[in-house]
């Protein structure tokens, strides 16, 4: 009987002894494959919080660059404007082309738009071609930002942004409040900036001579102007029953991509 009851003792030993083995060789595995992580400390949790803000940063900004450029894009092959344009305009393929110059009575106006400012302008109207759509296509492109696996980002409010223009470049105040937090570490992002390289206000301030020319005289000299400033663009004329077209192309400086800036003047 004393026999039969160390026996048993043995063997409830053993097993014991063998689910620890089981349980320790488990955790292991666990910890090994990630499934459980070790606890970080309160320092550790504000450096890895630290160092995901800029590439959160990065995400929204490419992300808003990749389709506010689309915008500018469109603006430039329709004159400033967005569709529907207010002005006079033809249809040329998918793109309505405005006539910045107008037929008044015997003298001509210039519908041309400012940059910036007060009432239309242009950078007014690049917010326009940013539409729902557009936002949409923002909003997947950030996708919640399940990206960032070692902290927990979620965004506070809504995306914004203004426009201004500086040189040749487009310039985003981006406002977007985003929270970046590991356990009881936190930060908070609102503020970023994007900046884009451009064509656009080359091509614009080309338009603007070539308006301004229009309306005094009707007569736009494209080689006067070549030579005047070698290297900067290229202006396509075709004339029309209607209307004379400018077709004007920007040459790439630094690392602007080539820029296209269409509109129509009343013939």
């Amino acid at each position: 009987m004393i026999f039969n009851m160390n026996k048993r003792g043995q063997i409830a030993l053993f097993v014991i002894v063998g689910i620890l083995i089981v349980g320790a060789v488990a955790l292991f595995v666990m910890f090994q494959s990630g499934a459980v992580k070790a606890p970080v400390s309160a320092e550790e949790a504000e450096k890895i919080v630290a160092a995901e803000v800029s590439p959160v940063k990065d995400l929204v900004t490419g992300c808003v660059k990749e389709s506010y450029s689309g915008a500018v894009v469109k603006i430039g092959l329709q004159g400033g404007y967005c569709s529907p344009v207010p002005v006079k305009y033809s249809q040329l393929g998918n793109y309505s082309v405005p006539y910045l110059v107008e037929k008044s009575g015997t003298s001509y106006i210039n519908n041309i738009l400012l940059l910036g400012g007060n009432g239309a302008t242009i950078s007014k109207e690049i917010d326009r071609c940013v539409d729902m759509q557009t936002m949409q296509t923002i909003m997947k492109c950030i996708n919640n930002f399940k990206s960032f696996k070692d902290v927990d980002v979620k965004a506070t409010g809504e995306l914004t942004w203004k426009t201004t223009f500086s040189g040749t470049d487009i310039l985003l105040d981006i406002n977007y409040p985003i929270t970046i937090s590991k356990g009881e570490s936190k930060t908070t992002i609102e503020e970023m900036k994007l900046n884009i390289k451009s064509g656009l206000l080359n091509a614009y301030n080309t338009a603007v001579q070539v308006t301004n020319s229009e309306v005094l005289t009707q007569d736009f000299d494209i080689d006067a102007y070549s030579i005047k400033n070698p290297n900067m663009i290229l202006i396509e004329r075709q004339g029309a029953p209607e209307a004379t077209y400018y077709y004007l192309t920007t040459i790439p400086q630094e690392s602007e991509e080539k820029y296209n800036f269409n509109f129509a003047v009343a013939t």
